[in-house]
């Protein structure tokens, strides 16, 4: 029986519809609202595009029931969404009878509004807490990198004998990779596995994401190949983890491997494989891949991608290239990518390449004039010095 209802679920998970039909009230339904408008807007789904349109239809689907308290809780998760805690605080005093739901906007209203200990107030005065108030308050410790607390309140949900659920799972792992207590990781790991979350693809992508920040990236990559579906989150985070661990080789791999499951790369993929690249000193295949990123996927580079290409063409002492890439940026340049090259000028004693950047960095940083100066000065005593060891 078990078994069947976690089927059904993997089902309806692998469909998974562009926006959730309905209220906030009700098992996962509910669980998903919290989620679009506090826990992870974006992952989960989205919300109806009208607030108007919302409210009346939580009225009307409410109306049969107990409409007054129902309507009441449309408005509490309207101004909760919003993070205007103050108006949601005035309709639950207004609620004759408020609920479970309506204890719950009232925390995400304070959640969303930045205001933690408010909200674990709430929270503790609730007569009845769901999975939906224990995974808001749970994120809201996550969320505010107080990963002690939100897995010590985590251990109390267990106990309390409320089930967890995909949204909550998610925010657990997040506490853990915040904290970089790989233990502690991997017996939630074991919690998932032997709890039957163990297919759902938030919840493995954001295991992936946890052990490689904890550096285990054998670990990531045994959660990866473990996964029936994937997703194009992660492949990317595979592809980081691999390559921002030096393993540049498996990087490419899974790079090529993605597209031929007809996943496009983002830009992200290729500011993690053009950073592995400046490491290991691969210049070559990282201007190659710098060109395919335009040519072959259509992807303009940012800001970042030019700054880690200047770093490795200056890391190589192909200074007059980085600068000309600087030159040709079809975006503004910023004190970060220059500094970059001010720094390959020092270590090649480059004194004349050095100057013009100086002086783009004073433009830039007019306070930080001093620092650059002493660092021109210095450039110039490397570049005398490297002469007469000549």
């Amino acid at each position: 029986m078990l078994w069947k209802h976690y089927q059904n679920r993997r089902t309806l998970q692998q469909e998974e519809p562009k926006s959730v039909p309905g209220t906030p009230w009700g098992g996962v339904v509910r669980t998903r609202f919290v989620a679009w408008f506090y826990l992870a807007p974006g992952q989960l789904g989205y919300p109806p595009k009208s607030y108007q349109s919302y409210i009346l239809t939580a009225k009307k689907e409410r109306e049969s029931k107990n409409g007054v308290t129902g309507f009441k809780n449309a408005l509490i998760h309207l101004y909760a969404s919003k993070g205007a805690s103050v108006e949601a605080f005035k309709v639950f005093q207004e609620t004759m009878k408020p609920d479970v739901v309506s204890w719950s906007g009232l925390v995400v209203a304070y959640l969303k509004a930045g205001e933690l200990d408010n909200a674990q107030l709430v929270f503790n005065k609730m007569p009845v807490k769901d999975v939906v108030s224990w995974t808001a308050i749970i994120s809201g410790y996550s969320q505010a990198k107080r990963s002690k607390e939100a897995l010590e309140l985590f251990e109390q949900m267990r106990q309390s004998g409320v089930r967890p659920d995909e949204v909550t799972m998610v925010s657990v792992i997040s506490a853990c990779t915040h904290l970089g207590d790989l233990e502690v990781g991997s017996n939630v790991h074991r919690y998932i596995g032997e709890n039957g979350f163990g297919w759902m693809v938030s919840l493995c992508n954001a295991l992936i994401d946890m052990y490689a920040k904890s550096g285990c990236v054998e670990k990531a990559r045994q959660v990866f190949d473990k996964m029936e579906r994937k997703t194009l989150i992660t492949w990317n985070s595979m592809v980081s983890a691999c390559a921002n661990h030096g393993n540049v080789e498996e990087a490419i791999e899974l790079f090529h491997e993605m597209t031929k499951y007809g996943f496009l790369p983002e830009g992200v993929t290729f500011l993690a494989l053009l950073t592995a690249f400046t490491h290991k000193g691969m210049v070559e295949e990282g201007v190659r891949l710098f060109e395919c990123m335009k040519i072959e996927y259509g992807i303009e580079a940012q800001i970042e991608h030019y700054g880690c290409m200047v770093d490795m063409l200056g890391r190589a002492g192909r200074l007059k290239e980085a600068y000309e890439l600087i030159l040709n940026m079809p975006i503004p340049c910023n004190d970060v990518v220059l500094g970059a090259l001010l720094g390959a000028c020092r270590i090649y004693g480059d004194l004349d390449m050095a100057e013009p950047i100086v002086k783009r960095l004073l433009e830039l940083k007019p306070d930080e004039g001093g620092y650059y100066i002493l660092l021109l000065i210095f450039i110039w005593l490397q570049a005398e010095e490297l002469k007469q060891q000549q």
